[in-house]
């Protein structure tokens, strides 16, 4: 679990200061996917760069809890919204980056890319190259899987087909994903929880519907109106 209590972030901007989030409280299930929305700007991307500690907290605390209940640091992999491939690796490669004795097998077989293994990224498309960018945050093994909007470059069918891939790895893996994005479709599709960023005001949202979800489905639709309105309000 991710207990982030009385968060405060600042930015300061030509000698301006910027007030991101204050007095944010949340807590996030590590056995879950949880998603973080909201309209461009509101925050999302600078609270998971928190999480995963590359961006400073101004105050407050972000604790990650493990089965025992101890306090520990998480183990973290990212996948930001450009797959960030190394060109001169191959997708194996790639894969391996970390250094750990993989099975690099299981995980090319998770993304369904066991023919282009040895392949380079510029042989790639660009949904191909995320689902190698997943392959590669998972082969670390990390604790919680962190994305970034990272289907906002693809098109609707190649992200439509990854908003699978990916609820076909949390089944595989049980790894604990936080997700952020501003499609609220998407959102829908995903999440056990949408987490709504908005005027730096958190709204919670729990959805228990099983996968896979049709976004035709009247609870969804009823959902969708009340996210919109918060976001828009």
């Amino acid at each position: 679990m991710y207990s982030i209590s009385d968060l405060k972030k600042i930015f300061e901007i030509s000698g301006n200061k910027k007030i991101i989030f204050e007095n944010m409280n949340l807590e996030i299930d590590n056995k879950k996917i949880t998603i973080i929305l909201g309209k461009s700007g509101c925050g999302k991307t600078t609270l998971l760069r928190m999480i995963a500690g590359l961006e400073d907290v101004t105050d407050g605390r972000i604790d990650f809890y493990n089965k025992n209940e101890e306090r520990v640091k998480a183990k973290i992999g990212m996948v930001f919204q450009e797959s960030r491939l190394m060109p001169w690796l191959t997708v194996k490669e790639n894969i391996e980056i970390h250094g750990n004795k993989i099975d690099t097998d299981k995980y090319l077989e998770m993304i369904s890319l066991e023919e282009f293994k040895d392949a380079y990224p510029s042989q790639l498309s660009g949904g191909m190259a995320q689902r190698v960018a997943i392959a590669r945050a998972l082969s670390y093994q990390p604790d919680t899987l962190l994305m970034d909007e990272p289907f906002s470059a693809l098109d609707y069918f190649t992200r439509e087909q990854l908003q699978r891939e990916i609820i076909k790895v949390y089944k595989k893996t049980g790894t604990g994903i936080i997700f952020v994005t501003h499609n609220i479709d998407e959102a829908l599709m995903l999440g056990h929880r949408i987490v709504v960023i908005s005027e730096g005001k958190l709204y919670n949202y729990d959805i228990a519907k099983n996968f896979p979800r049709d976004i035709g489905d009247m609870e969804l639709i009823n959902l969708k109106k009340e996210i919109l309105n918060k976001i828009n309000n």
